[in-house]
């Protein structure tokens, strides 16, 4: 976990990053992945990295996004960045998902579940939400990796991603992301709408955000707290 952190961090200044601040990014990601050469800062972008295998939970993604697209207006996009193995089950249901809302919907869906994801880094940074629907998770070092660049969650609350997000609220302000307790394509439905309501909201979402970067696990004391 500390060298990934520390990894992370280090890419951030690398290239031009650190001279990017989260809409430069989201740019970056809309021109190479959404088919845009403008920023639209009202797009909501939810983002996944990672193995993409039943645990992870990309199946279930990739059940809500033409549901969640058509009732949010299209003002909504998923990015999933990682590889599936072909000849896997799961790993060919996902190719042959992420295929078809790739090719329906160009400006609003981007997977490529047959080639590594290299650009975790401006993922983060430009990302509006990580989505992590794992069905189970031990630890989890992702949410953290999101949280470095002020990104916020959406998770199923499982393992350490439990630990590690927690519902915003709107009353105290607390709150890192959101969390759906049930794992099925309908709480996470729900989870995805409180958090496209929450990034509408101007003064929720810059919360939000700052609550994910302070909530970031400082890697001195990664030890202690697993």
């Amino acid at each position: 976990v500390k060298e990934r952190l520390i990894d992370l961090g280090k890419q951030l200044q690398k290239r031009d990053l650190k001279h990017m601040d989260h809409l430069d990014s989201k740019k970056f990601l809309m021109d190479k992945y959404l088919n845009s050469k403008e920023v639209d800062p009202e797009l909501c972008i939810f983002s996944f990295v990672g193995r993409i295998t039943e645990q992870k939970g990309v199946d279930v993604i990739c059940s809500v996004v033409e549901e969640f697209l058509n009732e949010t207006k299209f003002k909504a996009a998923f990015i999933i960045g990682g590889p599936a193995t072909k000849g896997d089950p799961h790993g060919d249901h996902v190719i042959e998902a992420s295929n078809y809302l790739k090719h329906k919907f160009p400006q609003n869906f981007y997977a490529n579940p047959e080639a590594f994801f290299y650009d975790v880094p401006v993922l983060a940074l430009g990302s509006n939400f990580c989505l992590m629907p794992s069905r189970f998770e031990p630890g989890g070092i992702v949410q953290h990796e999101f949280f470095i660049a002020g990104t916020p969650a959406v998770v199923f609350a499982t393992g350490g991603l439990k630990d590690s997000v927690s519902e915003y609220n709107y009353s105290t302000g607390k709150g890192n992301g959101f969390e759906f307790l049930n794992y099925c394509r309908e709480d996470l439905l729900a989870a995805l709408h409180r958090a496209y309501k929450a990034f509408s909201n101007e003064e929720a979402y810059r919360r939000l955000r700052k609550n994910a970067f302070e909530s970031a696990i400082d890697v001195a004391n990664v030890s202690k707290d697993w």
